[in-house]
């Protein structure tokens, strides 16, 4: 029931994103829009790397990939995209590296056991994440 709950609730998050137009992206955002934006891609590359079966980590894939794509499209309307595009691409490169440490440790963890090899998007994702100009600590 949680996993379907937070499949739900990423779709949602997803679509109200896809749905924003441009003069929508050029309205007043508060400071911590990039956060949030950058948010909704973690959450889904958090369910990528949890994923019990491997049909549904290619689900949240290509949802992740969807997501990057429409996020640096729409940067060109606002400013503040492209910063939650590198907040972004730092995080799930993050969940990736962490997911690759669990793996020699799947036995001791069953709900990990079940976790997708490496494939082309995680070392694509990974490269990326590595050489991202955004990949510095945050000033809170």
């Amino acid at each position: 029931i949680c996993r379907s709950a937070a499949k739900a609730r990423l779709i949602s998050a997803m679509d109200f994103f896809n749905r924003l137009k441009p003069e929508h992206l050029q309205s007043f955002w508060y400071f911590a829009s990039k956060f949030n934006f950058a948010l909704i891609g973690t959450f889904a590359g958090l369910c990528f790397v949890t994923s019990v079966s491997q049909e549904e980590a290619e689900f949240y894939q290509r949802r992740l990939q969807e997501y990057r794509w429409t996020l640096r499209v729409s940067n060109k309307s606002a400013e503040f995209l492209e910063i939650a595009s590198g907040i972004l691409e730092s995080a799930v490169g993050a969940l990736l590296k962490a997911a690759d440490n669990i793996d020699s440790r799947r036995s001791t963890f069953p709900m990990f056991q079940q976790i997708p090899e490496h494939d082309a998007f995680t070392d694509a994702f990974l490269s990326e994440a590595e050489h991202d100009p955004f990949d510095t600590a945050m000033e809170i």
